[in-house]
This record gives structure tokens, C-alpha cells and sequence, in this order.
């Protein structure tokens, strides 16, 4: 039996629908070649219902939906000779895979349909089981049947419809179906409820990034896992990305531009990066029954109960982190921002208020020459907009003079160098290994080349067979040729992002010497990483209007961890005309400009 562990859906659809091709196949060559067992006696059109559970049950070479088949031909033609009657199946409804508890399904939905309208005179089927493990469904299934003069045939079962004593029989028969159903049921649950609560070992290991199958001596244990250093460092820094950008769609971009791919190597899609910001795994816990938390566990069965279990291989990601994803998930629910793009970081939003409390929000409008996008802070209740670059001046130039002599954005810009420094080191593992992709190819090639370099030769041969070879063995080499050249392109492209990557490193050496160009770096390169220093920095900005000038102000309110340093520079600040140059800003229609003028001032209070 094939597993489809390794599998994508889209392959195991096209397994299951090749085998159900196959399986068509097969009913149409019985019915192209049907012969009546007696000429003498009536025809008897029916159908065959065939229905598998799982999906890995349709590659078993010779399986259990193949059998079913011949099994309803030969059950068709022992019945012609018991009834005197020649029972001809004229159509196979072959069920894709789906458990006997669903009512609703494709083929048995067309079977049903068929009988109402007396198209079909009999039903084939394997077993009891194949139609419904459910006896209240298959009654309805065998009373509209009877309404309909439809026979049912079971293997090895024969039964009139109008003898009670045989509908018993059936109902029994339903019974059991259910209650092995339930059981198997029962028994699977149980056994893995009870290895989750001993030693937290799941029923199958799901491939996740950041961790592997745990092995003991050698040997892969099912459902165990064990932290890989080197993925988690990329898990971190996908959920880092997520928690400052607040985006899905941008975190896919910026994954996509590191070339990172899942466990499976596929492509990051939104599906598998939520799966990655929400798996429990990573936390080193896990919640079985999640579902009925809450309820009353004296109702439930022992394996029906909620459960949180600790995993063996404990938390790999910081919990502040882990965290702050959660919160960002929770923030994101709902909002549009999940689905858009973010073009533009406003890092003051969050921190922007007006005096009585209304607060700003980033925001843009394409100007009325449609030429330029205008970025602005707006108020709504206030119906004021203030220009972003204008004020993110003024907080620029306000941060850069504490933050030159601040810790913490000594240990940030430390942070984002280490994460740079992985990034780079992540991209060189990836060329190294294209590099080593690229080392067997040629080897192919050589090892290809000695063993038939004899047809390298331009010459020709009247021997067909040589000549297939010998086109065989150029195509073989031009298929390694090429594949030598696509990974060459993608050692260049890594190259070529990976010196970008380093080229926007912050230099610490630069942090006390020229503090304004350092924020100003990261204002450029990492807006978000910004907007988080600021966050740090700043319990809020606030803005408000001097009505003797006429101008608003912007008035910094400082975090206590940085009030020793303001009084250092404060004086500076002030002692200097921090009055912008006159800006047009963007206005609501019909609204007269409150200012053209904005001052900076910084307090602590």
C-alpha cells in the first residue's frame, strides 16, 4: 500500500480519479462482453455499488474497489442462476473514498435517484457495510428500494423483501454494521487518547518546520518530535516578520524573497503560514478534545475529554514571541488589512493622538493629479490630517538624539544584525546545496559519458535499435545539461539577494557618531523595525494647537527607562527653532487648512 504522507491533495485526487477511471474501465469491458446465462430467461437491468473508506485503500494493486467489482459480477451471475433470470449490470457507481456515516454522497445520491425512477431493477453490493454503517439510514435506503420494486442483492445473502423474518435479518445485519463501525471507532480514539496522556506521541508524525522525527538509535518513532536549530531559526524569524508587519500577504513577500519553502519544500501559501503562527507544537503543548472544553466531563467518555498534554521535546520558540503572534492573529480577525498589501508602514499609528485623546491612523489618497500618492496621519473625529513625512521628521530628528545614548536600541540594532547575519547564512546553505546538486549532476554526466561515449559520433546507423539508444543517451544528457543551468541561475539569484541583504546592514560603530543617520537606515531598510523602536521609546505623541501662533505642536511623551536621557538633550532640542518649513497638507474636502506650521516639544510627563 502506497501512503500519501508524501502526497500534495492535488496528487491524491489525481491517484483517486485515475483509479476510479481504471475501475469504470473495468465495469464497461464486463458489460461490453455480458451474455446471458440462459437466452430463454427475462433480462433483469440493475446496478453495483462500490465504496471505499479511506483513500489509501484505491492503491492496493488488486484491492479491496476491484474486488468489489468482479465480486458484484459474479454475485449477478449466481443469482441469474438461482432466480432463473439473467441479471445484467448495466451501470458501476464507484464512490470516491468516504466514510459509511455521510449520508450525503455523489454516486449513491445518482444510485437513489435511479431507483426512484425505476431505472434500476437490482443492487449489487459486497456487504451490508458498503451502503451505510448507520441502521437508521439503511433502513430508509432499503424501504425506498422496496417502494420502488428495486431488489438488493448481498453477497451471500439472499433475502426476500416481503419475508419478515429475512427483514430481520437485515436490521441485524444494519445493527452489527453500526456497532463494528462504533467500536473500531472507539478503539482508535482510545489508543491514541491514551498515548497523547502518557507520553504526549501523537498517531502520526505531520512534517512541521523547525522539527524532525525524533530517532532512537537510529530508529524513527511515530508521532515523537525533536527541535532542528537551524529551522527554528527561520520559524522565529517568519513569526518576528509577522508580528512586525501585522500582514499576512507582506510576510508571504518577504518569505517568498528568502526563498524559504515548508517542510514538505513547497511554496509558503496562507493556509501553511497560519498553520505555522498557530501550531501548539512549537510551544511544547498540545489540546485534545478541544472542542469540548467546557462541557461536563461526567457526560463524555474517558476519550471524549478535554485534554492539554506537554509534549516530550518542550517549547522552541520564545513564549513572548509566541505571544505576540496570538495577539496579532487576534487584531488581524476581521480586518481587511489581512487581505491587502501593506505599500506604506506609518510608524507613528498607535502612538498619535490629539490632546482630548482622539487618536490617528496612517492613511493615503492619490492627489488630484493622480500622479502622486499623499501619505497622512488622520483623525477622523477631528477631521484633521496631518502630512506623514512631516511629522515622521519631526520624530526622527526627536528620537535619533535619545536613542544614541539608549541601551535597548543598542541591544534592537544587535538583533536585526543577528537576524541579518541568519538570513545570510540561511541563503548560503541554500547555494551550498545547489552546489552539491549541481557536483552529482556532472558526476551523472561523466559516469553517462564513459559508459556510452561511443555515440557522442555524428555517425549514423542503419541499426533502429542503436539509433533509439543513441537518442535516448543525448536526451538524457541535455535533461542533466539543463538542470546543471537552472541551478546555476538560482546559485546567481541567491548571490545577488544575499549581497542586498548585506549591503542594508546598520552598523553599530555608526550608532554614536551619527545616530541620525543610523534611525534614518532603518526608517528606510525596515520601517516596521522602526515603528517597534518607537514604540519602546515613545508612550505616545500628542498633538495639539497653540492658539496665540497658530501652529499645532507635537508634544513627545517619553517611557520612564529613557527619562534620565531626555533632560540631556532636551535642552538642545529646544534651545533650537524646531519650527518645520511651511508644507501644503492634505485636507478634507470642504475644509479649510487648520496650520501650516508644526512644532516639536518633548516632555516626560
Amino acid at each position: 500500500m502506497r501512503s500519501f504522507n508524501k502526497l500534495s491533495r492535488k496528487e491524491q485526487k489525481k491517484i483517486i480519479e485515475e483509479t476510479c477511471n481504471s475501475l469504470q474501465q473495468l465495469g464497461e469491458y464486463y458489460q461490453s462482453n455480458w451474455k446471458p446465462v440462459d437466452e430463454s430467461w427475462p433480462i433483469v437491468d440493475g446496478a453495483a455499488y462500490v465504496r471505499l473508506s479511506t483513500p489509501e485503500q484505491f492503491l492496493v494493486d488488486r484491492g479491496s474497489a476491484e474486488q468489489q467489482v468482479h465480486i458484484a459480477v459474479d454475485e449477478a451471475r449466481s443469482r441469474s442462476q438461482y432466480d432463473k433470470m439473467n441479471y445484467r449490470i448495466t451501470e458501476f457507481f464507484i464512490e470516491r473514498p468516504v466514510t459509511g456515516k455521510s449520508e450525503s454522497r455523489e454516486q449513491l445520491d445518482r444510485l437513489q435517484r435511479a431507483i426512484g425512477k425505476k431505472k434500476v431493477r437490482f443492487v449489487v453490493i459486497k456487504e451490508l457495510a458498503r451502503i451505510f454503517r448507520e441502521s437508521g439510514l439503511w433502513k430508509q435506503f432499503f424501504k425506498h428500494c422496496q417502494a420502488s420494486e428495486c431488489e438488493i442483492i448481498i453477497r451471500s445473502f439472499p433475502f426476500n423483501p416481503n419475508d419478515p423474518t429475512q427483514i430481520l435479518q437485515l436490521d441485524i445485519l444494519a445493527a452489527f454494521a453500526e456497532y463494528e463501525s462504533s467500536v473500531n471507532s472507539k478503539r482508535g480514539r482510545e489508543s491514541h487518547f491514551s498515548s497523547m496522556q502518557s507520553a504526549g506521541k501523537f498517531n502520526s508524525t505531520h512534517k512541521l518546520l523547525g522539527l524532525d522525527q525524533l530517532e532512537i538509535n537510529g530508529t524513527p518513532k511515530v508521532g515523537l518530535y525533536t527541535p532542528n536549530k537551524a529551522e527554528l531559526e527561520v520559524v522565529i524569524w517568519i513569526m518576528q516578520t509577522f508580528v512586525s508587519y501585522g500582514s499576512y500577504q507582506v510576510t508571504l513577500a518577504k518569505i517568498d524573497e528568502r526563498m524559504i519553502k515548508t517542510k514538505t519544500e513547497k511554496n509558503f501559501g496562507k493556509h501553511s503560514l497560519t498553520n505555522l503562527l498557530t501550531n501548539k507544537k512549537y510551544i511544547g503543548c498540545w489540546e485534545v478534545n478541544l472542542k469540548n472544553k467546557g462541557k461536563n466531563e461526567h457526560k463524555l467518555m474517558p476519550y471524549e475529554r478535554y485534554l492539554k498534554v506537554s509534549l516530550p521535546h518542550g517549547c522552541v520558540v520564545p513564549p513572548e514571541l509566541w505571544e505576540a503572534v496570538q495577539a496579532t492573529i487576534v487584531r488581524l480577525k476581521g480586518s481587511k488589512s489581512k487581505n491587502t498589501r501593506l505599500d506604506r508602514i506609518y510608524p507613528l499609528s498607535g502612538l498619535l493622538e490629539y490632546e482630548d485623546g482622539s487618536a490617528f491612523q496612517g492613511n493615503g489618497s492619490w492627489g488630484k493629479s493622480k500622479t502622486k500618492r499623499l501619505n497622512y496621519y488622520h483623525c477622523p473625529r477631528k477631521k484633521l490630517r496631518l502630512p506623514a513625512e512631516l511629522v515622521e521628521a519631526e520624530a526622527l530628528a526627536m528620537a535619533s538624539s535619545v536613542l544614541s545614548k539608549s541601551d535597548a536600541f543598542k541591544d534592537s540594532l544587535k538583533s536585526r544584525l543577528r537576524n541579518s547575519k541568519t538570513a545570510s547564512e540561511h541563503l548560503q546553505n541554500q547555494a551550498e546545496h545547489l552546489r552539491r546538486e549541481i557536483g552529482g549532476l556532472q558526476q551523472q554526466q561523466v559516469d553517462l559519458d564513459r559508459r556510452l561515449d561511443f555515440l557522442l559520433s555524428d555517425g549514423k546507423s542503419d541499426d533502429s535499435a542503436l539509433t533509439d539508444i543513441r537518442n535516448d543517451f543525448i536526451n538524457e544528457r541535455r535533461k542533466i545539461k539543463k538542470e546543471v543551468t537552472d541551478r546555476e541561475a538560482a546559485i546567481t539569484k541567491i548571490g545577488e539577494k544575499r549581497d542586498l541583504l548585506l549591503s542594508q546592514g546598520v552598523s553599530l560603530k555608526s550608532l554614536t557618531s551619527n545616530a541620525r543617520e543610523v534611525v534614518r537606515l532603518v526608517a528606510t531598510n525596515d520601517p516596521a523595525a522602526l515603528k517597534n523602536a518607537y514604540k519602546q521609546l515613545f508612550k505616545k505623541v500628542l498633538v495639539g494647537k497653540d492658539e496665540k501662533t497658530g501652529t499645532w505642536t507635537l508634544k513627545f511623551l517619553f517611557k520612564d527607562q529613557f527619562s534620565e536621557s531626555i533632560e540631556e538633550f532636551a535642552k538642545d532640542v529646544n534651545g533650537t527653532d524646531k519650527t518645520s518649513d511651511e508644507k501644503e497638507m492634505a485636507q478634507e474636502e470642504g475644509l479649510e487648512p487648520p496650520t501650516k506650521r508644526l512644532t516639536a516639544a518633548c516632555s516626560t510627563d
